[in-house]
């Protein structure tokens, strides 16, 4: 008997109960089973992965742990989440195997470890050669007064300029980064010192150039051994600045206007003018003479026009060189003859020179919505599969129903059958004898004859109603997602019997938590999501 969905006691006992049996554990477990061991005589319950021998106990006492370590770290080492070994007490008490840190009572809260020797695990100080950094690492070299040689190795990629160091970091500016490409060492002008742990190079790698950075890192002095700025102005030893007649350092300001002189540039003084010569000519750019300026100055405008009055030849037809028009161009327009006729506003020819032809078109649709949205003209005929009826447009504007005319057809004598029309073919159902089963009418005395007088005829309209209350609605139903499946059988009552089974072999009945929702609708809850038509649902009522 398989249960699908969680089952509430409302707080009441479950009393007599036995656990699950098994000589091993179950496969696929989730958090929260449990089992009984029967091969070990032990009760197990799964949890983050693993299965845990249930626990009789909180907590055990420093003494109770049986191979506990004799040193650990001190009390402000987190072991809130660590376990410790198999309390010595675990069999007898029927604790679990494992303890956490936190419920061990008696534990120790501080410690200090003995001084460590070749053969003994202990503490260590950091001596004056050595330096440590903020991750516990330890490091020496061979003059740690003044500096450390580090190397670092990079495999670049396609167009790498931008190189970060991981093991240390040197003083820019001062000449202590080396680097060599591909086993090559490249002069410093190619790169930039771009910060004490980044260099960037002027010019992208190839991918897999092999680049090594081998640089200075002073430890154990502060400030670093710099004395430049004792020789700028300010300084105890400075250099005077520069003159035009004597050596020095360059002044900022100085500094500043030479950054901005082009180079190569000269005491260049550009000329007020340039001849004509020096100017290179092209199909944008080209001189004018004064000649050609005043020749064309001459000309008239080329949207320039003349009236009639300046004309020698008044006339059209007296005009020489004139374009050939046609016989058109000296007719009047108008609608009498010989007259060339004009559109009027309605897009149409004036009714006196072409009377309206009436061309009817005949359209077939299937509803009264398809024929109110026919392109139909007055005349157009429409015929109604839906009605079998035709119909004639009388009026401009197709889209509305009192312009389309129903055509007359002649009346019959016989309009319907029992409410159908067409050929109609009448069986028993159509008449109320559904439920009449085929067979001769014995007479009253015949049937008193072979029933007695206990047994009499049953007649259709009880065997409907008999019919009517014992019905039944099957559905396959699970898709792999839902949890809370829909039913909906249509029976009008809740007084219904519901059974649900498997649709595969051996066809085990299930049970599940059920929802009614109405007199026709009823919720299925499932723990898991059915798979596709895994179960199937019988409704009967």
């Amino acid at each position: 008997m398989k249960y699908l969905s969680n089952i509430d006691l409302n707080k009441n006992e479950l009393q007599n109960a036995r656990l699950q049996n098994l000589a091993a554990a179950p496969a696929s477990p989730v958090n929260g089973q449990v089992y009984y061991n029967s091969s070990e005589n032990k009760f197990y319950g799964y949890a983050n992965g693993k299965w845990l021998l249930i626990s009789g106990v909180d907590s055990v006492s420093w003494g109770d742990i049986v191979n506990k370590p004799t040193t650990f770290p001190p009390a402000t080492h987190n072991h809130d989440t660590a376990y410790l070994g198999k309390t010595a007490k675990a069999e007898s008490a029927k604790v679990a195997d494992s303890v956490v840190w936190s419920n061990v009572s008696g534990k120790p809260s501080t410690y200090t470890p003995p001084i460590a020797s070749p053969t003994v695990l202990g503490g260590i100080k950091v001596g004056s050669n050595l330096s440590i950094d903020s991750n516990g690492v330890l490091s020496a070299n061979d003059n740690p007064t003044s500096y450390i040689v580090k190397q670092e190795k990079f495999i670049a990629t396609a167009g790498q300029t931008v190189f970060n160091l991981t093991k240390g970091k040197y003083r820019p500016g001062l000449g202590t980064l080396s680097i060599f490409l591909n086993g090559v060492k490249i002069a410093n002008t190619v790169l930039e010192e771009t910060s004490q742990t980044r260099f960037t190079l002027k010019a992208g790698l190839s991918e897999g150039d092999y680049l090594l950075a081998e640089y200075v890192e002073l430890i154990n002095i502060t400030p670093y051994p710099i004395h430049a700025n004792e020789h700028l102005p300010g300084g105890s030893d400075p250099i005077p600045e520069a003159t035009t007649s004597k050596a020095g350092l360059m002044s900022s300001s100085d500094k500043s206007k030479l950054n901005g002189v082009a180079s190569g540039a000269n005491n260049y003084v550009h000329p007020s003018s340039h001849p004509a010569s020096i100017i290179t000519q092209d199909a944008s750019n080209r001189f004018v003479t004064d000649s050609e300026k005043s020749t064309w100055n001459g000309k008239a405008a080329g949207n320039h026009n003349h009236g009639l009055a300046s004309l020698s030849e008044k006339s059209y037809n007296s005009l020489t060189d004139k374009p050939s028009l046609g016989t058109a161009a000296s007719k009047n327009t108008g609608v009498a003859s010989g007259q060339v006729p004009l559109i009027g506003s309605d897009g149409k020819l004036d009714p006196t020179i072409m009377p309206a032809i009436a061309i009817s078109d005949t359209f077939v649709v299937n509803s009264q919505t398809a024929m109110l949205a026919l392109a139909a003209e007055v005349g157009d005929i429409c015929v109604r599969t839906d009605l079998n009826k035709s119909f004639i447009l009388k009026t401009t504007g197709a889209s509305t129903l009192a312009n389309w005319q129903e055509l007359l057809t002649p009346s019959d004598k016989v309009q319907s059958v029992n409410g159908m029309t067409g050929a109609v073919t009448l069986n028993k159902s159509h008449v109320g004898l559904g439920n009449v089963d085929n067979v001769r009418q014995a007479s009253k005395s015949e049937f008193d004859t072979h029933h007695g007088d206990n047994t009499r005829h049953i007649t259709a309209a009880e065997r409907s109603t008999w019919n009517a209350r014992t019905r039944k609605y099957s559905v396959d139903i699970g898709d792999g997602s839902l949890t809370t499946i829909p039913v909906t059988h249509n029976l009008g009552s809740m007084d219904v019997t519901i059974t649900i089974r498997e649709k595969a072999s051996p066809y085990n009945v299930v049970f599940a938590d059920i929802q009614f929702v109405d007199n026709n609708k009823f919720n299925i809850l499932f723990g898991t999501a059915p798979t596709s038509n895994q179960y199937r649902v019988t409704v009967v009522g």
